[in-house]
Order: C-alpha cells, then structure tokens, then sequence
C-alpha cells in the first residue's frame, strides 16, 4: 500500500529552505529543482502585453518590435546567475532565436525575439520558464 503525505507547510528542520530529496543514491535540495517563474504569452505586437498564465511575473513591457524588457519579477533572484530558457510557439516562422538576458538580482531580465538574419519580430506565442534561488 502506498503512503499519502498531505501538508500544507513543508520546511527544512535545519533552516526552512533546507529541504533534501533523496532519489536512490541521488540527493539534492528540493527547492534548487523547482521552476520559479515561467511565463506565457501573446506578444503580437502594439504595445500592450498579452500575459496568459504565469507565476512570479509581475509585469512584462513591449519595448519595441521583439524585444520585451523589463519582464519583471515578484519575487527577485538572489544571484544574478539564474537560468532561463523560452520559446516561440505556433506562427509559420521557424527561424527565430530566443534570447533571455541581462540577467540582474533587480527583479528584471530582458527577453528578445529574432529572425535568424538578425531581424526583429514580434512573436504571437512565447513561452520562457527561470530557475534558480530566490531571494
């Protein structure tokens, strides 16, 4: 029979963000593998915003044609060395780059959408997701 643990709390005995996950011999700390922001949208263009779902993502500005800066956090970052990663979703065109950077601990990253030869688009669909710890 299998165990069931329901909480509503879950903190390490040692320090509340301390919590170990072992895994066979495999052990880590739980909240360093857990998504902390991700974000998707619709940014066709104008100048608003379309945020369909997201967590710890306070706001997100068009600055201009496929560059969307700041994309700002609720809760910052403790480092500036947090990882990111995003992509482009359902519009024909294939040959785009998806750059997340300017990574700071401020609470705001830059994210941007290229066509391959350089120019810029303002993509329909983009999805991102950010790991790392929390401030």
């Amino acid at each position: 029979m299998a165990s069931i643990l329901k909480v509503d709390d879950l903190r390490g005995n040692t320090a509340a963000g301390n919590i170990t996950v072992t895994d066979g011999s495999a052990t880590m700390q739980l909240q360093r593998g857990v998504v902390k922001c991700f974000l998707s949208g619709d940014f066709s263009g104008g100048v608003t915003t379309n945020i369909l779902d997201s967590l710890n993502i306070s706001s997100v500005t068009d600055y201009s044609t496929g560059q969307y800066y700041p994309i700002n956090w609720t809760n910052a970052f403790t480092a500036a060395d947090y990882a990111g990663t995003s992509s482009n979703g359902s519009d024909v065109l294939t040959n785009t780059t998806c750059n997340w950077g300017a990574y700071t601990t401020s609470g705001s990253g830059i994210g941007s959408y290229k066509l391959i030869s350089g120019a810029a688009y303002a993509d329909k669909d983009i999805s991102a997701i950010w790991t790392g710890d929390l401030a």
